[in-house]
């Protein structure tokens, strides 16, 4: 888990714990207890920190370092004059930095900053130190340091099981992280992690109503990474994998739910000791068992969906581990939806779409809880829908079953797809019968509107980042375009036969087969597009759909359209139409191929790159109107 994600899950709340293994817990407790060492405060001057981008310059000012922990000093406060620059590697970083410090860098000085770290900052700092006559250091300078023992006690209660894994496991992967009170943006977070996927992140935590927002500004490969996103579109730093997922429940007599369930890892690497497992919210596991381990150690955040496991007995390369996660109970009260209510339709729709269901069994549920959530084979549904809308969300969970859990994420970039394709599954299932697509037409309609004031969020490529103090709604844009996004390429791949749907389900068909069990990344979804892309999608000619993805997944804006035309007879063969359509309200590079119309006359696709597409066709008879895209095909900021 990166730390920014392991942040959002656990800041500002308490842990549950269960017992732990003896050295994990001495470290805890000497962490969690750790104060700066009066002994150690230094004059400092000129001294620059550089973390991959991040660029952090102690002026001038004094320097306080904490006990150590096991030999080990893990941080320290500074007190003086300093500065911090970074420049984001891309457009879309420069854009979600500009959208929280109003400049495409972060380019920030700061007065006071606390650094933890397992990495060699003691060392390089206590050179420099070294290298320099120190200055005196005044009683009362020395008394600026007595207020900051609370201060990092309270930041490690966030940060010591990230400093954990450094001391109990032997792979060297050590954090940086400094936490620095901006002079113009307040206190904020910078993060070099190489235990995270993206292994540099900005972030400050926001307190909304009396709860914790994190913003994230940035998140980032490191610098030998961030040029090419495919690359490390799989990369996965975790030290284990999982095999399999299995989950068993029971409704009590009390109409709980009760539910178990048992992982089978793999280990990745030599020496792990913490594993992070992510579950619903809802589920509070009460016990872990292993056959190495009989009780296995862990700690759950309280209405949060982080479960941090501690082994005694590492798990090495190519070990497997089976953990079972007991009296897990989710206190809502429930019912079995029976199958023909709709379960058994649905899992037969979608089998013949997207292949054979992956699991032995499906429980679908109704709680009193107000969403639906779901694990392997197991859906529980909110009471609260009508029965129309409770029809769609139970189509959008069963399609889950296979684009979300059978198939997951590479990585939370990936997750406007698993979050869009269900929904857009489900209206498909609603519109079985339907051939004018009226379910599918109104989530479109209610996607565009919705859409409207909250997609400068950021580009649906960020994920969970669009969701923040600057866009509370932000998480909504990523699907409600992704839904768009989905519809636009299932018309591009239709078909003008009785079967218009065909290649789109095929396409679907594969993806399944081909990463069951295995992790689906954009750049995978895309490539396994271009398999099936018609002519008319080849916008530049390079038979790729990089166009396509630059526009709507990494890019921002939806654009409109102003069309101009003119028709002119050509003796007794017809007429000529020809016009220009301008494009505005999104970057000049943004290229898309337009279905164009004369009345109810399909004249064929144009080009709009540059702001600017022309086109001449001919007809028979001369056209009243010429319109863009009457059967909606593309997502616009209105009707053309």
């Amino acid at each position: 888990m990166g730390i920014v994600l392991a942040l959002l899950i656990g800041v500002l709340v308490p842990a549950a714990q269960d017992a732990k293994p003896a050295d994990a817990d001495e470290i805890l407790m000497q962490l969690s207890n750790v104060r700066l060492d009066k002994k150690q405060i230094h004059s400092v001057r000129d001294i620059t920190l550089r973390r991959d981008v991040l660029s952090i310059t102690l002026n001038r000012g004094l320097i306080a370092f904490l006990e150590p922990v096991m030999g080990k000093v893990t941080g320290a406060v500074f007190i003086g004059s300093g500065e911090i620059v970074a420049i984001p590697p891309d457009t879309i970083e420069k854009q979600q930095i500009y959208k929280f410090t109003g400049t495409p860098i972060l380019n920030e000085t700061f007065q006071t900053a606390i650094f933890r770290f397992t990495d060699k900052t003691y060392d390089e700092v206590t050179k420099e130190i070294s290298q320099h006559a120190q200055e005196e250091i005044s009683s009362d300078e020395m008394a600026q340091f007595d207020p900051w023992d609370a201060a990092v006690a309270d930041q490690a209660r966030l940060f010591n099981n990230r400093l954990l894994a450094d001391f109990l496991e032997p792979v060297n992967r050590p954090v940086f992280l400094g936490e620095l009170k901006g002079d113009k943006t307040g206190w904020f977070d910078v993060v070099l992690d190489f235990r995270s996927d993206e292994e540099v992140s900005a972030f400050q935590v926001q307190n909304v109503g009396g709860n914790a927002v994190v913003d994230i500004w940035a998140s980032f490969n490191q610098r030998s990474e961030s040029r090419n996103r495919e690359a490390v579109a799989h990369e996965d730093k975790t030290p284990t994998q999982i095999l399999t997922h299995e989950v068993e429940a029971a409704i009590s007599p009390e109409n709980k739910l009760q539910i178990n369930t048992t992982l089978r890892v793999i280990g990745r690497e030599d020496g792990t000791r913490i594993l992070n497992l992510d579950l619903p919210p809802s589920l509070r596991v009460t016990s872990i068992t292993s056959k190495a381990d009989a009780a296995v150690g862990f700690y759950q955040l309280p209405t949060t969906s982080g479960v941090t496991v501690l082994l005694t007995i590492p798990v090495n390369s190519g070990q497997e581990l089976t953990l079972r996660l007991t009296d897990s109970v989710m206190p809502d009260t429930v019912r079995t939806v029976r199958e023909e209510q709709g379960p058994a339709e649905m899992q037969t729709f979608f089998a013949g779409i997207l292949g054979p269901y992956p699991y032995p069994r499906l429980t679908v549920l109704q709680s009193t809880q107000d969403r639906s959530q779901s694990l392997p084979g197991l859906i529980e549904l909110p009471s609260n829908p009508d029965s129309g809308a409770l029809q769609l969300i139970m189509a959008q969970e069963i399609a889950r079953q296979w684009i979300g859990h059978n198939l997951m994420p590479a990585s939370y970039h990936d997750r406007w797809l698993f979050e869009s394709l269900p929904r857009y599954l489900g209206a498909m299932y609603l519109d079985r019968n339907n051939s004018s697509g009226s379910a599918v037409r109104q989530i479109l309609d209610d996607a565009r509107e919705q859409l409207k004031p909250i997609e400068g969020s950021g580009a649906i490529w960020l994920g969970q980042r669009l969701l923040s103090t600057k866009s509370p709604a932000g998480y909504q844009a990523m699907y409600l375009k992704g839904i768009w996004v989905i519809h636009m390429l299932r018309m591009m791949l239709r078909r003008d036969d009785s079967d218009p749907d065909a290649e789109f389900r095929m396409l679907l068909r594969e993806i399944v087969a081909t990463y069951s069990g295995k992790s689906l990344s954009t750049f995978d979804f895309k490539h396994a597009i271009e398999k099936h892309m018609t002519g008319a999608m080849d916008a530049r000619g390079d038979k790729k759909m990089d166009w396509f993805f630059e526009n709507w997944v990494f890019g921002m804006g939806v654009p409109r359209y102003a069309l101009a035309f003119k028709a002119s007879a050509i003796d007794n063969n017809g007429f000529t139409v020809e016009g220009t359509i301008k494009q505005t309200d999104v970057p000049e590079d943004f290229v898309i191929s337009l279905p164009v119309y004369a009345d109810d006359q399909y004249l064929g696709r144009v080009t709009v790159a540059e702001s600017e597409g022309e086109f001449r066709f001919r007809t028979t008879q001369k056209p009243e109107r010429v319109v863009i895209d009457p059967e909606r095909t593309v997502l616009t900021a209105g009707p053309q």
